[in-house]
């Protein structure tokens, strides 16, 4: 998966307007990016094959939030809303909410979609 996983992640990085994105191929096994001027950080790690991909995204949150954004977030992710990706939500310490999905192939497409989606959750829950 190393060359497909390159050319994936350098698509995507593309894709979501990240221009001058460098990496060694093969040397990237996880990648921390920075959207939006900090408001979020999107972590994309690929595991072990055949494992797959795991992307997170990160959105600090005042502690007096955070309990209701939290809330806030399950219900966005609720499988009755039949989202095309499982999206795990969760808490990172006392002022990080997370969004987390596991992707089996890592496609650009994939990543695109995956990352679209995270975004949106958070946009229209107003996180």
């Amino acid at each position: 998966m190393s060359e497909q996983w390159d050319q994936a992640l350098a698509e995507f990085v593309q894709n979501i307007g990240i221009k001058n994105f460098n990496a060694t191929p093969g040397s990237l096994a996880v990648s921390n990016l920075i959207i939006e001027d900090g408001r979020y950080i999107l972590d994309i790690e690929k595991l072990d094959e055949p494992r797959g991909v795991v992307m997170a995204l990160f959105s600090k949150v005042a502690a007096h939030e955070l309990y209701d954004k939290a809330k806030l977030l399950l219900s966005y992710c609720h499988y009755d809303k039949f989202l095309p990706f499982l999206v795990q939500p969760g808490l990172r310490g006392d002022d990080t909410l997370v969004l987390m999905v596991h992707l089996e192939e890592a496609w650009a497409e994939n990543l695109v979609r995956a990352f679209d989606l995270m975004h949106t959750i958070y946009t229209e829950s107003k996180i």
